[in-house]
């Protein structure tokens, strides 16, 4: 990773494939460390807390069950409605076939944790790609379609 422009390779990870990142929205009280979730194309979820010298913090948080790689993740801190106090998060994880969506408390190892619980957990279908062919499949109207038409 790049932090104030110097690469640092991430020696906690390596061997592991990473294949999607989230970057969660800093604390303004703390200028230098950068928490970010980490997607495995096995279908693992990490945290890593990166600071300029060093990873203070490297853990598996959870695992896709079937695996299957993870190609998106997003992370987006919220208040719930009414209650100005209770802070929560919601966490979108994406494979080339489904959505997972993970919505709890703040802290990344709670929101986790009560989904490592359930023996099913749910998630949304998506279209995949057709053996053989290349991903996103292009068709009028995708946005790289929009782009390129905006270049013009």
């Amino acid at each position: 990773y790049v932090h104030r422009s110097r690469s640092r390779v991430l020696g906690k990870a390596r061997g592991l494939l990473i294949t999607a990142v989230a970057w969660l929205r800093p604390d303004p009280s703390r200028s230098d460390t950068r928490e970010v979730l980490l997607g495995s194309s096995s279908g693992a979820i990490f945290e890593a807390a990166l600071e300029p010298t060093r990873t203070s913090r490297y853990r598996q948080l959870f695992t896709l069950s079937p695996p299957a790689p993870l190609c998106g993740l997003a992370a987006e801190p919220f208040v719930s409605q009414g209650a100005p106090d209770d802070k929560r998060l919601f966490v979108l994880a994406a494979t080339p076939t489904r959505y997972y969506e993970f919505v709890g408390p703040a802290s990344l190892e709670a929101l986790f944790a009560s989904y490592r619980e359930l023996s099913h957990l749910g998630h949304v279908e998506v279209e995949g790609p057709p053996p053989g062919t290349a991903w996103p499949p292009p068709h009028k109207g995708c946005s790289l379609d929009f782009d390129r038409r905006r270049g013009q």
